[in-house]
């Protein structure tokens, strides 16, 4: 989800986009409150809560091009997803690729 936003503060404004995804277990990446709401709905996993990740850029960097937010976006945000797959597992002992973690320590096997 991307929002934009106008910051006015005495003599300055400043432009700022932000991008924001929610992490839901069991799910997986989602975009919108409604995802959130019915993962909350779901008693077997609400208790495991929910992750927010979000993005806040300022929008004069880019101009009115979003493809050149959505590049910086993916370059940043992918790197990341070998710790945002383990949160969309509502099993605590799986982790990165499967792997079984001992209920100990968290250490793989």
């Amino acid at each position: 989800m991307r929002y934009e936003f106008q910051q006015n503060a005495f003599d300055r404004t400043r432009h700022i986009v932000a991008y924001n995804f929610f992490v839901l277990p069991g799910t997986g990446p989602a975009a919108d409150m409604e995802s959130v709401r019915a993962a909350a709905s779901n008693y077997r996993v609400r208790h495991f809560g929910a992750a927010q990740v979000q993005l806040v850029m300022d929008a004069r960097e880019f101009g009115d091009d979003p493809a050149d937010e959505q590049a910086v976006f993916a370059e940043l945000i992918g790197p990341l997803t070998p710790l945002i797959d383990p949160l969309s597992n509502p099993d605590p002992n799986i982790g990165v690729d499967g792997a079984v973690f001992l209920k100990t320590g968290g250490r793989a096997p």
